[in-house]
C-alpha cells in the first residue's frame, strides 16, 4: 500500500521529458518532477487579422512550415476559431490540429502557418512572363524547336487572369496544359520572331492561400 502511493499515475500517454530529480531525492507537493506530451495530433495556436474574420471556419485545411523542416508541410484542420477579438492587437485566435504520427513536430515548436482557401486546380505563369497592353494580358508563348538551329516560333497570346500569389498569377483562359511560355527575355521575344530555348519549368497547378 505505501509503494502504491508513490506510484503517479497521469491521465493520458505521452513522451516524458528530462527530469528534474535524481535518485534519492525528497519529492514535496507542487515539486515538478518532469513532463508530459501528447504530441499526435499536435495542437497549434495562431491568430489572424479580423478582417479575415468572414473567410475562415472550423474545418478548413492548413499548412504550416518549420525551420526545421524547410521541405517538409505539415497539414492539419482549424478546429476552434475565438469568439471574441484581442481589443489590443485587433485579431482573431484559432487552434488547428496536425497528424503528427512520426513525431518530427515537438512541443513549443514555432510554425508559419498558411490558410488554404478556395483551392483548386487551374494553371498558372510567372508574373514576368505577362505583357500588359491597356486592360488586355497577352504572354508570349513559343512553338516546339524546328529545324537544324533548333529554334521556336513566338506568338502573342491573349489570356484571362484570374488569383494571384507572389511571383505567381492565375490564367483562366487562353493556355492550355503543355503550352511553353517565354518567362526570360519577354520584350525581345517579338511575335513572329523566334527563340532558343534554354530551360523549361513546370507549373502545373495554383493554389490560392489565405
Amino acid at each position: 500500500a505505501q509503494m502504491k502511493d508513490r506510484q503517479i499515475i497521469v491521465p493520458f500517454d505521452g513522451i516524458l521529458g528530462l527530469r528534474s530529480i535524481s535518485v534519492g531525492d525528497i519529492v514535496s507537493p507542487g515539486m515538478v518532477i518532469t513532463t508530459l506530451d501528447d504530441i499526435d495530433p499536435m495542437k497549434l495556436e495562431f491568430s489572424i487579422p479580423e478582417s479575415y474574420l468572414a473567410s475562415v471556419r472550423s474545418g478548413m485545411k492548413i499548412d504550416a512550415h518549420s525551420d526545421a523542416y524547410p521541405d517538409t508541410v505539415f497539414t492539419g484542420t482549424i478546429t476552434a476559431i475565438d469568439p471574441r477579438i484581442d481589443a489590443a492587437t485587433r485579431s482573431l485566435k484559432l487552434k488547428a490540429e496536425i497528424p503528427n504520427p512520426d513525431g518530427k513536430l515537438r512541443a513549443g515548436m514555432l510554425l508559419s502557418t498558411e490558410i488554404v482557401n478556395n483551392e483548386r486546380r487551374a494553371l498558372a505563369v510567372s508574373e514576368e512572363a505577362l505583357v500588359s497592353q491597356g486592360t488586355e494580358k497577352s504572354v508570349r508563348v513559343a512553338s516546339p524547336p524546328q529545324g537544324d538551329d533548333k529554334l521556336s516560333d513566338v506568338i502573342a497570346q491573349p489570356v484571362k487572369i484570374g488569383a494571384r500569389m507572389p511571383g505567381y498569377v492565375e490564367i483562366t483562359d487562353g493556355l492550355k496544359a503543355g503550352d511553353t511560355v517565354v518567362v526570360n527575355g519577354v520584350m525581345k521575344a517579338n511575335p513572329g520572331g523566334k527563340v532558343k530555348i534554354n530551360k523549361t519549368i513546370k507549373i502545373t497547378y495554383f493554389t490560392f492561400m489565405l
